[in-house]
């Protein structure tokens, strides 16, 4: 299979060589990987666990350890909310299923990561306005202030949706969809 999403990623990710001067650095699991001069694109194919296919942007101006690579949903949600709130990872676990994900993956970057792609700043710099819009919601939201509830529970909960929207474990950031469409909410909250 890792033969298989290689092959199909190189086909329907030329783009990102053809039309935004990106190189093809590695393709080693869970990875392949992309880069031009200011961006990182990694492609995640989880083969030999879940199955599941994600991508992230990165900028190679930021310090991973302190702003996350953006993903899928994020950089569809300032164009367009309605498609950001369904769209899910899949787990293609056929060699037919992953052909069909990877270019519906392709086609999702061509339509919603253009400015990410060029290494845009302002696309960026909107995501960490959103992310820092859905810290203060979860604030708001997740901390009580009105002194009900169980201040422990609130505490952990925000932890760990830190923890897979945010930053932290990289394995929780790609699998734990639940956490993240919560938090997508609080970003359409801001919108």
């Amino acid at each position: 299979m890792w033969e298989k999403f290689v092959e199909a990623t190189t086909r329907h990710f030329r783009f990102l060589e053809t039309e935004f001067g990106f190189t093809s650095k590695t393709a080693k699991p869970p990875f392949a990987i992309y880069e031009s001069n200011k961006v990182q694109v990694l492609v995640y194919y989880d083969v030999n666990g879940r199955h599941e296919l994600d991508l992230r942007v990165r900028n190679l101006s930021d310090d991973p350890r302190k702003i996350p690579a953006v993903g899928m949903t994020e950089m569809m949600l300032p164009t367009d909310w309605q498609p950001a709130e369904k769209y899910q990872s899949p787990f293609p676990s056929t060699e037919a299923s992953l052909e069909i994900e990877i270019q519906r993956l392709a086609d999702l970057v061509r339509k919603y990561s253009s400015a990410f792609l060029k290494g845009d700043e302002g696309a960026f710099e909107r995501i960490e306005r959103l992310r820092g819009n859905a810290r203060k919601s979860l604030e708001g939201r997740i901390h009580p202030s009105t002194g009900k509830g169980k201040p422990e529970m609130f505490k952990r909960t925000s932890t760990i949706i830190g923890s897979v929207w945010l930053g932290g474990d990289p394995e929780l950031r790609l699998t734990q969809k639940p956490f993240r469409i919560m938090l997508m909410l609080c970003l359409i909250g801001h919108r």
